[in-house]
């Protein structure tokens, strides 16, 4: 089963996959420019000269991974 969206306009037919992938990418690109941005915060604040002196492993994205590293993971 998909769904077919037609573009009246460009006469463009995307698939709902297609537009799956889309959003995907999109979603991807935001999440890799806002960490760019808080590793360059961190650097700036750091007194770091850019956010490449900052690894990407320190902004740690799992969830609670702050109350994990205090209290031990259950």
């Amino acid at each position: 089963m998909f769904f077919v969206a037609a573009n009246s306009a460009a006469g463009v037919a995307l698939t709902h996959d297609a537009v799956l992938r889309e959003l995907g990418a999109a979603l991807t690109l935001r999440k890799e420019q806002c960490l760019r941005r808080e590793r360059r915060a961190l650097a700036r604040a750091r007194g770091l000269p850019d956010e490449a002196a900052v690894p990407a492993e320190e902004l740690d994205r799992t969830p609670f991974a702050a109350v994990y590293k205090f209290f031990g993971n259950p």
